[in-house]
């Protein structure tokens, strides 16, 4: 299989001590979001080969950033003024728009996530939708959940993660709106009975 991009080496800038290169496509490439990016198309900036995989679909554009271990494949599309770092994966057909993704979390499935912060273990799944909201520690957001300018973080010290599921889905009416949940219980499940209609 032949490259879809290659590095733009005299194309750089640095953040926190990290020298990242703008990107340009080798071929067609046909990320989530119906996006289609042409040969000889800039993109966004990666630290390294390693960010963004050379198989499948995926693409960085505008001015997002993938750097240090974060890692980029499948259809997957990162946009606009994203910063993902540290050991972030994001995969499958997910889609950020201006995000912040770092430490361990993962953004897979067809989620959508967009002007929201994201970090710890957190995972975003199936076909849930994130919008100016802040996710962080053990919490999973999978099914359709959609949750908008709220805040959901949950440590734990056992394995697991906090599950927000099918219940909360857009299918149902169901989201979570200017919500703060936070907790530290060791074993649990989030009652967000509270939550709005959508």
């Amino acid at each position: 299989m032949s490259d879809k991009y290659k590095l733009v080496e005299y194309d750089k800038i640095e953040i926190s001590g990290h020298t990242l290169y703008r990107i340009r496509a080798l071929r067609h490439i046909y990320p989530s979001k119906g996006l289609k990016v042409s040969p000889g198309e800039l993109g966004g900036y990666v630290g390294g080969y390693g960010n963004l995989s050379q198989g499948g679909e995926c693409w960085i554009s505008e001015k997002a950033k993938v750097y240090m271990e974060a890692r980029v494949s499948g259809k997957s599309l990162v946009s606009r003024w994203s910063d993902v770092f540290g050991y972030s994966k994001i995969g499958e057909s997910a889609f950020l728009e201006s995000c912040k993704v770092y430490a361990h979390s993962k953004i897979r499935g067809s989620s959508e996530v967009k002007e929201s912060k994201i970090y710890g273990y957190s995972l975003i799944e199936g076909k849930s939708k994130v919008l100016r909201s802040e996710v962080y520690g053990n919490v999973r957001v999978h099914s359709s959940v959609y949750v908008t300018e709220a805040r959901i973080g949950a440590w734990r010290e056992k394995h697991g993660y906090a599950d927000l599921k099918e219940k909360y889905s857009v299918c149902d009416g169901r989201s979570l709106h200017n919500a703060i949940v936070a907790t530290a219980e060791a074993d649990y499940r989030l009652d967000l009975s509270e939550s709005k209609k959508g």
